[in-house]
């Protein structure tokens, strides 16, 4: 049979899983988030690398516990908290209709080595494994790097005319290549500069990449511009990402 805990603002949610795994301090963090905004549907505990604990907006509810708000009934429907396809079509329903799912990620042993209940939405693994995805930061812990940054900047918008988004990337270029924190700054994406910018290369930090020479990794790429049918992410510059 399911459980139910009630915030102090009186929202009663329905607790799927292993109650033991809501702590004392898990449940006030549970009970604090439902009251922080009506708009929470349900909240998950969820095992990974956040030694403090960190609330994540997902998808879909999943891990070793889920706490499901019920006074939702009326606009999203009554759901089976014992038929976890009952429950997947739920939140489904609820994140149609603009609520949301909240994740208290945490590397808890008991929490990462439970048997999880419901297994993430297939758009939230996805986030997982994207590095430009939200969830990514969270899942994966990347060593800090202890030196300076290198920077690949795609400088293919700065043309012959000097309006705003040129005079942005000028000065931008420039004023990173002041920094102690980089160590080099290579632009790619033209032959050569135009007048109103060749003084970058005056820096010895800065450096125009030739037309024939192959991608170069970098810790950071930078597209001032929108990407366009001039240049391509995929084919010329992709193998310059670098995780920090």
């Amino acid at each position: 049979m399911s459980e139910t805990i009630r915030s102090r603002r009186g929202r009663t949610l329905v607790v799927i899983g292993d109650p033991a795994l809501l702590t004392m301090d898990r449940m006030s963090e549970f009970t604090t988030r439902i009251d922080s905004d009506a708009r929470i549907a349900s909240l998950s505990l969820v095992g990974g690398p956040a030694d403090a604990g960190q609330w994540l907006r997902a998808a879909s509810p999943a891990g070793p516990v889920i706490a499901v708000a019920t006074d939702f009934a009326d606009l999203v429907g009554p759901f089976d908290p014992d038929d976890p396809q009952a429950l997947a079509e739920w939140s489904r329903r609820a994140s149609e209709r603009g609520l949301w799912h909240d994740w208290w990620v945490t590397a808890s042993s008991d929490v990462v080595r439970a048997e999880p209940v419901v297994l993430p939405a297939a758009i939230d693994a996805a986030e997982v494994d994207d590095p430009t995805g939200a969830h990514h930061g969270v899942f994966h812990r990347y060593r800090r790097r202890s030196g300076p940054l290198s920077i690949t900047v795609d400088v293919t918008w700065l043309g012959p005319f000097e309006t705003g988004s040129q005079v942005l990337t000028t000065a931008a270029i420039d004023a990173l290549a002041q920094l102690d924190s980089i160590s080099q700054i290579r632009l790619v994406g033209l032959s050569e500069l135009p007048t109103y910018a060749s003084h970058l290369l005056d820096n010895p930090k800065v450096r125009m990449a030739a037309a024939d020479e192959p991608p170069a990794r970098s810790d950071v790429i930078w597209y001032p511009n929108q990407v366009d049918g001039r240049n391509s992410i995929g084919t010329v510059y992709w193998e310059g990402l670098s995780a920090l």
